[in-house]
């Protein structure tokens, strides 16, 4: 019966520690590459600047900036503003993270969703005042995920060994 409490409560606890981050209640189902790039009118490579407040547009709570390195598809700029609306379906983009972005016009104003199918590129790191983007740091974080949810594993299953050997034995 305790096996079975201590399985479960790390199920849980694992649960938590995956979906935790990413938890959206957009209900879509994300692309491909492929159809995500056949779909998209705009689509780049680039870094946050900012997020911005548009207070005139009852239609759209805010915009993403971005600095753009490569444009894939659609006109040759060098930064665009992506509208959100403050909803469980906007992306979710942060900085110091390079981004491939599928971008659709609606009405005139680019929108990208959590559903467009954006893609992490690489991570910017400084090295002695100049900018790089590292493409090895992408796979750090699932690995420290991981690691946490072993490290966790390691000290349930150490837990339930002290408890079945030395307190269940106690009077």
């Amino acid at each position: 019966m305790q096996m079975r409490l201590a399985l479960f409560a790390a199920a849980v606890l694992i649960l938590m520690l995956f979906a935790g981050n990413g938890v959206r209640a957009c209900d879509c189902v994300t692309l491909s590459p492929d159809k995500s790039f056949e779909n998209a009118d705009f689509v780049f490579e680039g870094q946050l600047l900012g997020i911005e407040p548009v207070q005139s547009n009852e239609l759209y709570g805010f915009v993403y900036v971005f600095k753009i390195n490569q444009t894939l598809k659609g006109p040759n700029l060098r930064t665009v503003a992506l509208a959100g609306d403050n909803t469980n379906c906007d992306a979710q983009f942060k900085p110091n993270v390079v981004y491939r972005v599928y971008a659709r016009s609606n009405n005139g104003t680019l929108v990208s969703g959590s559903c467009s199918g954006n893609q992490v590129v690489g991570f910017f790191r400084v090295y002695r005042g100049f900018t790089t983007i590292d493409h090895a740091a992408l796979w750090q974080r699932p690995f420290m995920k991981v690691l946490a949810v072993c490290g966790l594993g390691v000290l349930l299953g150490s837990g339930v060994f002290v408890w079945r050997r030395c307190i269940r034995k106690l009077p």
